[in-house]
């Protein structure tokens, strides 16, 4: 699910649910939690999430979703009815995604000095090359918790970075025909493309976290 205060920097893409709705949310999202599991944990069995939502209320989902995705500690009495409901199962791992970050880098280029004849005299004109990049970075906190004993065993937070080139449509340089003396010539390099998938970014970010939670798993 996502942070309540994750306002400003709410996933776009189209294909993103609405930021209030947990249960799409997790619809949308969950799958690549499930997949993090079931590549770094292959020796768990584990739900995936429709498995779970059939068994549960959606008036429980909620209840617990709406107080992680205010950073709140869910207690024993607020696992208890997920407990019941979920006699087979042992741990419950919750992921909320705190962050997503998108901006642009412009890192310094490398600039060339070209002299070219004009009409009889010198022309000096300054050519730089310049790589723009998008940067996205999700922050994702994952908490694991006993459904036994209801305690919480382990919580981390981690943040994983996707950079791409960008080439902006808006970024047209002038033609080199039109350029003054001692003006500057800019070629922006790059591919136009946005910034890197918020689902590939949020995939590793929640593989990361898995990752995490193995090497730490005697430290509960």
């Amino acid at each position: 699910v996502a942070s309540t205060r994750l306002l400003a920097d709410y996933p776009t893409e189209k294909d993103a649910p609405p930021a209030g709705d947990l249960l799409a949310q997790s619809d949308a999202w969950a799958p690549l939690l499930y997949a993090a599991f079931l590549a770094e944990v292959p020796q768990l069995t584990v739900w995936p999430w429709p498995t779970v939502q059939g068994v549960l209320t959606d008036s429980t989902l909620v209840d617990d979703l709406a107080i992680f995705a205010r950073g709140g500690l869910l207690r024993p009495a607020q696992l208890e009815p997920m407990a019941r409901a979920l006699p087979g199962v042992r741990y419950l791992a919750l992921a909320r995604l705190d962050g997503n970050e998108i901006s642009l880098h412009e890192p310094a280029g490398s600039v060339t000095r070209n002299q070219r004849d004009h009409d009889g005299r010198d022309l000096h004109t300054n050519e730089g090359v310049v790589s723009l990049t998008t940067r996205r970075r999700v922050t994702v906190t994952l908490d694991l918790y006993d459904l036994q004993t209801g305690r919480s065993l382990w919580a981390a937070t981690v943040r994983h970075d996707a950079k791409e080139l960008y080439n902006p449509d808006e970024a047209q340089p002038a033609a080199r025909d039109t350029v003054q003396a001692g003006d500057p010539y800019i070629r922006v390099e790059g591919t136009p493309q946005q910034a890197p998938s918020f689902a590939a970014v949020l995939e590793a970010a929640c593989a990361a976290a898995v990752k995490r939670m193995q090497a730490n798993e005697g430290d509960s």
